[in-house]
């Protein structure tokens, strides 16, 4: 991709599109292009589309381009200009396209005057607009309907899905849905699950079945496990036989080596290795043969059993059998009960097989099971083999639930929405891209596009598959139709506000390579921190995986240049470090939390400090030196400012994490602002309230 340095370089025909990482000047070349229109083709407000994603942000842009047009016109009266790029896009008007003084300044002030009527919307609202103001185009109409929140029908929804779904299902059947969900949480659980679903529009739930087709196969599944459980006091009984003819020497040479690794824990248990683990296994086997559904882990442990019992046999001698429950076994030992890599070294392995290769090769000691004992084993564990024809139980009844919950919460807010003569801001979505396709399709298409020759879709990293089609379907031709599409497919990765980056990607693809751009300088941030930024990313080859999605290093302004500066020597030894604009901070990794649901003790009791205790004492220590004016930022002339408690932000993955370091910060005698969802009647401020009010009444 190109490095757009010029505003005035872009051809303006086509499809162009624009990625610009945070910071970059997205807004800021968006006002550009718009006010070259305006100038160079003497287009109006109202036949410019704009489409960005909040109503918040259409107000904000509105007045940026407002204020983009009158800073022209000022600069035409009075040759000031508030930046050199404005400078270039008024002189390029003026000198390289021969547009008279007098003929600018009138399409400007045209432009400021019409910037009431300017076309700039949310895609919900655009959408609207087209069906108020097209009805016999599309054949429907928003006038006179009721806009609602499709989001207030999704709770009746559910509720009708269990009293017309739920309701009638035998207990068995019932049973294995309450299986799903933690007990008492069955209408949460059906709310999370249906959020993911109705944000997207056409999601793609596998395998598409419906609870009818997965009860036959549990029934079925169900069939198995009896078979199998009528097992599991047999092969009980045969692993316990098995374990007694392993020789003691060979487990103490296996101790040994685990001693002398220095696994002094994990070789004093060797000793109950055999008999403990054998025990586990046989009760895995049998969580697969009774549990109503089995997990992928229960059925991936106990596929992992397979090699050891079922190719055993007395050819074989046993040994596949010993090693691999032996290593098995020493593998749980040395790993953590949560699931982190097993901390025993390579070379510790090494000795470890070759002492089992040793014993199984060395005819003066040569070990040898019971091969009547392993046989019967095999045996029995033919009877768990067609379990594992059911691997992902679990996983279909979620998909046959989805397809259902899906459906039928759909089809109630249809019928509500049609009873109460009203409409979502998603049926006006959905309702033009149905009239797009539809047989006057093309007329619709080429009166929107006369409308609106040309199109910015801002924040287009958050138009889902859709929208696009609408686009596409207004502006079809890749080398004509004049759309410019703007946006960071790296915000789009996590699906934030309904982004699909697949959609992202396949837009791009519709753009000649000519025609792509990127922004190359960061204007907010610090040069220290963007080339800390830019060396961290570059580590790897493809740092975001999917192909299309690239990394591009970007420069930023030298007037940028501050960092935190320590003044007093006392204590700089410990504090220097903060001098740097990025700090990787490792604190103990062995205490970090690995879940989200983890508690204080737990990051005690394994020897290392919470985080957020740890963050917010860090932030205390700064404000505390920032309070002695021992820590000031330093600006590149020179200057300083002393570091005030709003110029920290700490940024978590979720809402519980914000709320225990805030909980930490003020521990400290910090205040803290939570920006997120939380109910504000779950405040501590609400709960004061509540007091007064009660002691009052």
């Amino acid at each position: 991709m190109k490095i757009l340095s010029d505003i005035t370089s872009l051809s303006g025909k086509g499809y162009t599109l624009i990625e610009a990482s945070a910071g970059t000047g997205k807004t800021f070349t968006i006002t550009g292009i718009y006010l070259r229109l305006v100038m160079e083709e003497g287009l109006l407000p109202e036949q410019i589309l704009v489409v960005t994603f909040t109503r918040a942000a259409t107000e904000e842009l509105k007045a940026k381009l407002r204020r983009r047009i009158e800073d022209a016109l000022d600069f035409l009266e009075s040759e000031n200009a508030p930046d050199d790029v404005l400078q270039r896009l008024v002189r390029h008007a003026l000198d390289d396209l021969e547009i008279g003084r007098q003929e600018l300044e009138r399409r400007l002030k045209l432009a400021l005057g019409g910037m009431d009527q300017a076309a700039v919307y949310t895609i919900h609202g655009f959408c609207q607009r087209i069906l108020q103001e097209y009805p016999l185009e599309v054949g429907s109409s928003a006038s006179g309907l009721e806009v609602v929140m499709d989001e207030e029908l999704h709770l009746p929804g559910i509720m009708d899905f269990l009293r017309t779904r739920l309701a009638d299902l035998d207990e068995r059947h019932l049973d294995l849905i309450l299986e799903l969900f933690e007990a008492d949480k069955l209408v949460s659980g059906l709310q999370k699950m249906l959020n993911g679903l109705l944000t997207l529009p056409e999601p793609r739930i596998i395998p598409d079945m419906d609870l009818e087709a997965f009860f036959k196969e549990h029934e079925v599944f169900r069939k198995r496990q009896e078979r199998a459980a009528a097992s599991l006091a047999s092969l009980a009984e045969a692993v316990a036989k098995v374990q007694t003819e392993i020789p003691a020497d060979l487990i103490d040479e296996l101790k040994g080596i685990l001693l002398a690794a220095g696994k002094r824990k994990t070789g004093s248990k060797i000793d109950d290795l055999v008999e403990k683990w054998l025990k586990q296994e046989v009760e895995l086997l049998g969580s697969l043969a009774k549990d109503l559904l089995p997990n992928d882990a229960v059925f991936e442990r106990a596929a992992a059993i397979l090699p050891a019992m079922v190719f055993c046999s007395t050819v074989m001698e046993g040994q596949p059998f010993l090693k691999v429950w032996l290593y098995r076994g020493l593998e749980e030992l040395v790993s953590s009960k949560k699931g982190r890599k097993s901390k025993l070294d390579r070379a510790t392995r090494q000795l470890y097989m070759k002492a089992l290769h040793r014993w199984m090769a060395d005819e003066d000691r040569k070990f040898v099971l019971n091969g009547q004992s392993v046989k019967e084993i095999s045996g029995l564990f033919q009877d768990f083999i067609p379990l594992f024809h059911h691997y992902g139980i679990r996983s279909r009844l979620e998909a046959a639930l989805m397809c259902e919950l899906r459906r039928s919460v759909k089809d109630y807010m249809k019928r509500e929405k049609a009873r109460a003569g009203a409409i979502s801001f998603d049926d006006m979505v959905t309702r033009v891209y149905e009239a797009l396709g539809a047989s006057n399709g093309r007329r619709l298409s080429k009166i929107i596009r006369n409308r609106y020759p040309v199109a910015l879709i801002d924040e287009f990293q958050d138009t889902d598959a859709l929208q696009w089609r609408i686009f596409r379907a207004i502006y079809p031709d890749p080398e004509k139709s004049r759309l410019f599409l703007i946006g960071d497919p790296k915000q789009a990765i996590y699906g934030f506000r309904g982004a699909d980056i697949f959609t992202y990607l396949k837009a791009k693809r519709h753009v000649k390579e000519d025609s792509r751009y990127d922004l190359k300088t960061n204007w907010r941030s610090s040069p220290e921190l963007v080339n800390g930024i830019n060396e961290m990313f570059s580590i790897g080859d493809n740092p975001f995986i999917l192909d299309g999605i690239d990394f591009v290093q970007v420069d930023a302004r030298e007037e940028n240049r501050f960092h935190l500066h320590v003044k007093s020597a006392r204590g700089r030894d410990e504090i220097t470090r903060w001098e740097s604009a990025m700090e990787i901070w490792l604190a103990n990794l062995d205490g970090i939390c690995e879940s989200d649901g983890q508690s204080q003790d737990d990051h005690k009791k394994r020897g290392g400090p919470d985080p957020a205790e740890a963050t917010a004492a860090k932030i205390a220590q700064i404000l505390e030196l920032a309070r002695k004016k021992e820590l000031v930022f330093k600006g590149a002339d020179g200057s300083e400012r002393r570091v005030d408690d709003g110029d920290i932000a700490v940024l978590v993955r979720t809402h519980r994490q914000a709320d225990k370091i805030r909980q930490a910060l003020y521990q400290f005698g910090i205040p803290a602002v939570l920006q997120g969802p939380s109910n504000v009647y779950t405040s501590m401020e609400a709960r004061e309230l509540l007091y007064i009010l009660a002691a009052v009444f």
